[in-house]
């Protein structure tokens, strides 16, 4: 995903949206499970909103994909949407830069070293730190009996009955 800077460098201050499709391992979220399947394997869908100050470019993106998981209590495939959101400033001045100090979100654009900004790592970084500790299918998943490994969900085992009874 890149948005070319001689597009933008000639726009007048204001705000311009641009939208992207892309494939998650184009982007280098090529995350895969244990079988070695893509857990991204849907398009990555980012929109992204420049507003454009003076020698400012304030960019703010919302990425957006559907994952592949295993449930983390009955490990069934379970489908999640991960969404998450960026925000960061472009200068193309270094004089600006120095203004917000180098510890601030305010990246140079250096016009003789690149002609784009790319946004492929911020998109891959926002969606890896979105995706849950815990993946469930249901927030009520009763998950597998520790005794035979059936699934609770589908049906109690004789070893379900036995323990309710027992915590009765």
């Amino acid at each position: 995903m890149k948005i070319k800077l001689e597009k933008i460098l000639n726009l007048d201050d204001g705000e311009y949206r641009f939208h992207f499709e892309t494939a998650a391992k184009d982007i280098g979220l090529g995350l895969t499970d244990y079988e070695g399947q893509e857990v991204f394997d849907r398009p990555v869908v980012t929109d992204v909103v420049l507003n454009k100050t003076s020698h400012l470019y304030y960019v703010k993106l919302r990425a957006a994909s559907e994952a592949r998981f295993l449930c983390d209590r009955c490990l069934e495939e379970t489908r999640h949407m991960i969404t998450g959101e960026f925000q960061v400033a472009y200068t193309d001045l270094k004089s600006s830069r120095q203004e917000y100090g180098s510890e601030s979100d305010v990246r140079l654009i250096e016009m003789h070293k690149a002609n784009e900004i790319t946004l492929d790592k911020d998109v891959c970084d926002t969606l890896m730190l979105e995706i849950p500790t815990k993946i469930l299918c249901e927030e009520d998943c009763k998950g597998l009996c520790v005794e035979c490994g059936a699934n609770l969900n589908d049906a109690l085992c004789e070893h379900a009955d036995m323990q309710m009874n027992a915590n009765n």
